[in-house]
Order: structure tokens, then sequence, then C-alpha cells
């Protein structure tokens, strides 16, 4: 029996949690190597915590170690979730871009 690790990565703190997952050593073998496991796990976990919204964007950035915010986005546009407006806030958005910039009245 093998055991994947799935490390704290990303936590700011020298304090983290490790979970340990045994997994059967043909299975093991046949999934990939301790680290591919380790941070398949990880992102499984955190996505999941992620729709059932018991973390936020930064705390998923942080715990997956992400540098930019376009590698979280990236992230979970390729795992399908995507973000949720209402047609009120679309709307809105829609009028801003719409309307025409506010010119200063400039005073010689």
């Amino acid at each position: 029996m093998r055991e994947v690790v799935a490390p704290g990565a990303g936590l700011a703190s020298s304090h983290s949690m490790k979970i340990t997952v045994p997994i059967p050593d043909d299975l093991a073998h046949r999934l990939g190597t301790v680290d591919a496991l380790s941070r398949r796990a990880l992102e499984a976990f955190a996505l999941k915590e992620y729709r059932a919204e018991r973390l936020i964007k930064p705390e998923l950035r942080r715990l997956l170690a992400f540098e930019t915010r376009f590698e979280l986005d990236g992230f979970l546009k390729a795992h399908g979730v995507y973000e949720s407006f209402t047609l009120e806030e679309i709307e809105d958005q829609v009028e801003r871009v719409l309307r025409p910039p506010d010119i200063a009245t400039i005073t010689v």
C-alpha cells in the first residue's frame, strides 16, 4: 500500500495540515507519481470546497499556490467553473460600457 500525502501547498504559515490517502500499490503505480497524485488530490479537494462556497477565490488561489488570479481563472475555467452574474449586473456593465465618457470642462 502506497500513501499519497496531499501537502498544504502555498500556505503562508509554516504550519499546514497534511492528509494521507492510502492507495493500493497496483492502483498507485498505474495512476501516476506521488507528486502528481498529491497535486490532483489537492486540486480536487480545493475545487469541491470552492464549489460548496467554503472557500473564496483568494483562499483557493493561496491553497493551490497560483501566483496570479489569471492562473486561478484558467484553472476554474478548465474545470467548468464560471462566474455567475445576475441579469441586473450584466445590464449595469453594458450600460457603463455604452455610456459616453464624462468630459471635464476646462476653463482658461
